[in-house]
């Protein structure tokens, strides 16, 4: 049996792509700042109306800081994600503004599940779900769930934590 050698390039490689694909799921989430995200965008209530979403952050400015929670009903990862979220609001609840945005496609499903789940604070969904590749791109969303936390001035502070625990994200929190 013959044994095939790599060239130290084609193992590196081979090594930063396999990083690549586990740093969503493990990643350390420090090092990536968004500036700002496309406000125009269309989404949809939980009463069925469609509003931009600049109309709906309009609705928190100045009072306290916004995080915004983007998950799905079909994301297992969300729903691992639910009971720590739901913890860490018993106790932190009056210190921020909770959003929930969906990227279900399916109306229904994202009713039930937000229901199920019992998530206070507004939600909203986006119409045509993950596959709405101008969001995902303004927002470099690569992974589901994603927590982005917006100050009393509408200025994103801290956009990639895919956990409430991430200590830069509680950081911003506290500071905020």
């Amino acid at each position: 049996m013959e044994i095939q050698k790599y060239t130290k390039k084609e193992f590196l490689l081979t090594i930063l792509l396999l990083l690549g694909f586990l740093y969503p799921a493990y990643g350390k989430t420090s090092g990536f700042r968004l500036k700002s995200f496309r406000a125009d965008l269309e989404v949809e209530t939980v009463d069925g109306k469609t509003k931009k979403l600049e109309e709906v952050l309009k609705g928190y400015q100045g009072d306290k800081p916004i995080l915004i929670y983007i998950w799905a009903s079909w994301c297992p990862d969300c729903m691992v994600e639910a009971p720590h979220l739901e913890n860490y609001l018993k106790s932190h609840s009056s210190d921020i503004s909770m959003l929930y945005f969906s990227v279900d496609k399916d109306r229904k499903a994202w009713l039930k599940k937000k229901k199920d789940l019992k998530y206070g604070g507004q939600s909203i969904r986006f119409p045509s779900g993950w596959s709405d590749k101008s969001f995902r791109k303004s927002i470099k969303l690569d992974w589901i769930p994603r927590y982005i936390l917006i100050d009393k001035k509408a200025k994103v502070i801290h956009s990639y934590a895919i956990k409430i625990s991430d200590k830069d994200l509680l950081k911003a929190i506290e500071a905020h």
